[in-house]
């Protein structure tokens, strides 16, 4: 089997956006004299998402909010930083909320599953992969995510998830269109909401679910707070059915 982090690295290298050798084409025109800008970050690979003893749970979200030196940013850097965190430091934070997420989906699969074991059992990747710095973590500008669409597809395919969350819409629009969706569901599993569906990666079914951004609270809490049972329930029925 082909080493999923010796694959990203070398997809990294290939195009140019590896933090440590960074050549991207689009560099001068997303950076436009911004003396803020850093460059790419890696995507996170938690150690047991590799394992693939539980579906394999992938989040693509928008940018990485702030930025850091290249050494800072590789793979290793990123996972190494990651399992020195303190997940539950600010629950009311993307990075809690997005743990909610894959606890209350992998506990279907592992009813030991909690909210600081599911740490590690998820990859996660941004739709833009440098970063402008902006005051407050504010959202990049519109011109990272539209020069970054065309990486996320392959990354994706290297990363091979069984389950997708996009965060966002900039996130959902890096995904559209990029894979066949597998129009007919009903024989797979049932479902009523229009924001999963089932697209191809590597010859497999894969489920896609589209939230809210976390950062979008109101929206967050409304709607894909309260939908998490069912999201949950969903991913269950499809893993099933699919394997």
């Amino acid at each position: 089997m082909i080493d999923m982090l010796a694959e990203l690295q070398g997809f990294y290298d290939e195009k140019g956006i590896s933090s440590t050798d960074f050549r991207c084409k689009h560099h001068a025109e997303c950076r436009n004299d911004n003396e803020q800008f850093t460059e790419a970050k890696a995507a996170l690979v938690g150690r047991e998402y590799q394992t693939h003893k539980l579906p394999r749970l992938l989040f693509i979200s928008l940018d990485s909010g702030s930025g850091n030196i290249a050494t800072n940013n590789t793979i290793t850097a990123v996972e190494e930083a990651y399992y020195r965190s303190n997940t539950n430091r600010a629950k009311n934070r993307h990075w809690y909320r997005t743990h909610e997420i894959a606890c209350e989906i992998l506990k279907e699969f592992d009813s030991n599953i909690t909210i600081e074991s599911v740490k590690g059992w998820f990859a996660h990747t941004n739709s833009a992969k440098c970063c402008m710095n902006k005051t407050g973590r504010r959202k990049a500008d519109k011109i990272l995510f539209k020069n970054c669409m065309e990486f996320v597809s392959e990354e994706v395919s290297i990363l091979n998830p069984d389950i997708i969350i996009t965060q966002g819409n900039e996130a959902h629009y890096s995904l559209k269109n990029k894979f066949p969706k597998l129009e007919n569901v009903a024989n797979v599993f049932q479902n009523d909401l229009s924001e999963v569906s089932v697209i191809v990666i590597n010859n497999h079914p894969v489920l896609w679910i589209r939230t809210y951004h976390p950062g979008n609270w109101g929206k967050f809490n409304k709607v894909t707070r309260k939908s998490l049972p069912a999201y949950a329930k969903i991913s269950h029925e499809f893993i099933k059915a699919t394997n």
